[in-house]
C-alpha cells in the first residue's frame, strides 16, 4: 500500500511539473550585426565615429497561463521602440527594426582599422566586432489581475566596412575620400 501511494505521489509531482513547464514565460532574443560604412582615416590611433546603425531582431515570446504579452519594449543606448497587444497579439515571433542615431553611439577605438598605410601594407579594410553595442528588450505580460515583466539582454554585432580612394593603373591616387564621420 505505501509503495502505491509514493507511486501515485510521484505520478501527481511529475504531472504537475509538465503543467508548470508547460505554461512558463519565454523570452528570446536574436540580432543580425548592423553594418557601417567608415571613409578612410589620418595614420595613428584615431576613434572610429559610426553613422546611423539599424538592428533586425527576431523575439520569440510567450507569456505564462492564463497571462498575455501586452507590450514588448526594445532598447539600445537611448532609442526605444515598444510593440503594443495590436502589433504582437496571437504571434510568438516578431520580427523588428530599432534605428539608432549616431549622436547615441559612442565612437569605437580601433588600432589600424581603415587608416591610410605604408605603401607595402594594404589596410584593414572589414572589420566584425561581436560585441560593440548592448539591447535590452522586455515583456510585459498580464492577465487575472496581474502582471509581470520579463527582461532579457542581447549583445550586438557591428560588421565595419572601409572605403578607401580609387586609384588608377599608374597607382595615381584618383579618389576623393570623405572626411571620417563626426559626432
Amino acid at each position: 500500500m505505501r509503495i502505491l501511494k509514493i507511486s501515485l505521489l510521484l505520478a501527481a509531482l511529475t504531472l504537475a511539473d509538465l503543467a508548470l513547464s508547460e505554461s512558463e514565460t519565454r523570452l528570446s532574443v536574436s540580432a543580425a550585426a548592423a553594418t557601417a560604412t567608415v571613409a578612410e582615416l589620418p595614420a595613428g590611433r584615431r576613434p572610429v565615429a559610426l553613422p546611423e546603425l539599424v538592428y533586425k531582431f527576431v523575439i520569440e515570446f510567450e507569456c505564462a497561463a492564463p497571462m498575455q504579452a501586452e507590450s514588448i519594449s526594445i532598447s539600445v543606448a537611448d532609442s526605444q521602440r515598444t510593440l503594443r497587444t495590436s502589433e504582437i497579439a496571437g504571434l510568438a515571433t516578431i520580427s523588428s527594426n530599432i534605428s539608432v542615431p549616431r549622436e547615441q553611439l559612442s565612437p569605437l577605438v580601433l588600432d589600424g582599422f581603415c587608416q591610410v598605410a605604408d605603401i607595402d601594407m594594404a589596410p584593414l579594410t572589414e572589420l566584425a566586432v561581436a560585441d560593440a553595442f548592448t539591447a535590452h528588450v522586455s515583456l510585459l505580460c498580464a492577465g487575472e489581475g496581474q502582471q509581470s515583466i520579463h527582461y532579457a539582454a542581447r549583445t550586438l554585432g557591428l560588421n565595419l566596412q572601409c572605403v578607401l580612394p580609387k586609384e588608377d593603373a599608374a597607382g595615381i591616387d584618383q579618389g576623393v575620400s570623405a572626411p571620417p564621420t563626426e559626432r
